[in-house]
């Protein structure tokens, strides 16, 4: 290490010659510190900071910015309860992919620990490094008519592929179903034809599941309108040098 700093009350290297890495994906576990019992993680942050630990927690509050690509959301520990400086910092495509959200449970292994001023950052990375449970189960948003002969279904939650096994497990009377096609938090089906302005319900059965495993709370349906043509509008001529500008 040739330049040192500090950042946000934080000590760290800030230039490096000649790295050269003696081997990698070794097991860090005799490293590790759980410290989902300790109370002090954030009054000593110094004897944590830079460090590996396991910790089991809940998520106090919806995630929030937490620099350029990252999420952070306030931790709930056995040890700490409502301390606004115990974050977990997680990438925020992985918040998305994985619904993190309010009231989910975490169990992370092997994560380090970081400052940033008097905030304690345990950061998780990739979805090796963590477990979730106790997130809320999935529920149906909408369902539109996408074409004469087919309708997408929207869900809280991202869906689990393999939990859609075939058409029977979505029904609209009236309509046969098929090939269904899931896309993070939406189901797009085929239908026979349908019959334009009628009302129709989809109704999808809880065995319908998210990344999670949680079912569908209940069989949930929602209401659409069988798919309408709409009017087009066609712009046969235009003046682009009218006078005092387009």
């Amino acid at each position: 290490i040739t330049t040192m700093g500090t950042v946000a009350m934080e000590r760290r290297a800030q230039a490096v010659d000649s790295l050269t890495v003696v081997s990698s994906g070794n097991d860090v576990s005799a490293l590790s510190t759980d410290i989902t019992s300790a109370t002090d993680v954030v009054s000593n942050l110094a004897a944590y900071g830079a460090g590996i630990v396991a910790v089991t927690g809940s998520f106090a509050d919806a995630a929030s910015s937490s620099g350029q690509g990252f999420q952070k959301f306030t931790l709930t520990t056995t040890g700490i309860t409502g301390e606004p400086n115990l974050q977990l910092r997680v990438p925020a495509t992985l918040v998305d992919s994985l619904d993190m959200v309010a009231t989910c449970s975490i169990t992370a292994t092997n994560v380090p620990v970081g400052r940033f001023n008097t905030a304690a950052e345990i950061g998780v990375y990739t979805a090796s490094d963590f477990t979730l449970t106790a997130c809320p189960a999935p529920a149906v948003v909408s369902a539109t008519a996408l074409s004469a002969t087919s309708i997408r279904i929207t869900f809280s939650r991202n869906i689990d592929p393999n939990s859609v096994t075939d058409a029977s497990q979505f029904t609209v009377a009236g309509l046969t179903l098929s090939n269904p096609v899931v896309s993070g938090r939406t189901v797009t089906l085929d239908t026979t034809a349908q019959t334009s302005g009628t009302d129709y319900d989809a109704v999808v059965a809880n065995t319908v599941k998210d990344l999670q495993g949680s079912a569908l709370a209940t069989t949930l349906d929602a209401h659409f309108t069988g798919f309408t043509v709409l009017a087009g509008v066609r712009i046969n001529e235009l003046n682009a040098n009218i006078a005092g500008g387009c």
